[in-house]
């Protein structure tokens, strides 16, 4: 890694880990806890030189939760855009190389059929497609393809709020009249 990335690294990882820290519920959070495991695992998270499971687990630098508890800090900064791109496109690949394989796979079990060596097992033919399925799931879950947003807005123009001034007038000015006969006829009831 060139010098000039190590340092933008750094620096995201610290501006991360001070977010992480003003955020945090409390002084139970890893953030707190351990500053310098966080980071770690951040720097893990961000550069990926090895897999989550050595990591965590053969590394014996953090536990599995607490590993994919500061993934997800990391991933929820709209700043890590650039490294969900990144995970996108490892799962992209991933995917089309899934394809290929479910493809050539497909083609040889149809050939197989069609000679009669064997009859067509739907639950083969599930699992590959559920495959399939959960890399797309992933893959819309990294470029945030997934995401629905609704957008609510009350736009009143001024003729809008004209009008609903004037009957609002014209309703205290109704009131106001009934009001004035309520007192005219209690007036006249008394006499």
């Amino acid at each position: 890694m060139s010098e000039e990335l190590q340092i933008e690294t750094k620096n995201y990882i610290l501006k991360a880990l001070k977010k992480a820290q003003d955020n945090a519920g409390g002084a139970k959070a890893w953030c707190h806890r351990d500053p310098v495991l966080w980071c770690k695992v951040a720097l893990h998270v961000m550069e990926k030189p090895s897999s989550a499971y050595q990591f965590y687990e053969k590394d014996k630098i953090c536990t599995k939760n607490v590993y994919y508890d500061i993934q997800k800090e990391i991933f929820e900064d709209p700043e890590s855009q650039i490294i969900r791109n990144q995970w996108a496109s490892e799962i992209a690949c991933i995917q089309f190389l899934g394809i290929d394989t479910f493809k050539k796979s497909q083609e040889d079990y149809s050939k197989s059929v069609e000679e009669g060596n064997i009859t067509i097992d739907g639950n083969e033919l599930f699992k590959q497609a559920k495959t399939m399925q959960a890399f797309n799931d992933i893959h819309s879950k990294l470029t945030s393809k997934n995401v629905q947003k609704h957008v609510v807005q009350h736009v009143v123009s001024q003729e809008d709020y004209e009008d609903k001034a004037k009957k609002l007038r014209d309703k205290i000015k109704a009131k106001q009249a009934k009001q004035a006969q309520v007192e005219a006829i209690d007036g006249v009831m008394e006499v």
